[in-house]
């Protein structure tokens, strides 16, 4: 499925819970930065459900590792269950990210 339609099935509300969270889920195959706009803004909407939210979150740690690039301030300000995905896949992935995480914050 195409980037723009995953987009838009996983910002609309009216589509099942279980097709938004794949969504979330397939859109780590899409390592660009609109990509992670989209992440972070489903993550920190608590109108969604947690379990689409920590989707995003282990999508995101996913494209982060694949462009070799964070954000500290980002991944902290990331609502949960989402931040606690993102550490949990830095911590089996990528541990020095998550030692720095735990330094800073």
């Amino acid at each position: 499925m195409e980037k723009e339609k995953l987009i838009k099935l996983l910002f609309d509300g009216k589509i099942d819970d279980a097709t938004r969270d794949d969504c979330a889920i397939y859109l780590a195959k899409f390592i660009d930065d609109d990509v992670v706009a989209t992440l972070i803004n489903v993550a920190n909407d608590l109108k969604n459900e947690e379990m689409i939210r920590a989707s995003c979150g282990e999508s995101l740690a996913e494209i982060w590792i694949e462009m070799n690039k964070i954000d500290y301030d980002v991944l902290n300000s990331l609502e949960e269950p989402a931040r606690t995905e993102v550490l949990g896949y830095f911590k089996h992935n990528k541990p020095e990210w998550y030692l720095e995480y735990e330094k800073r914050y």
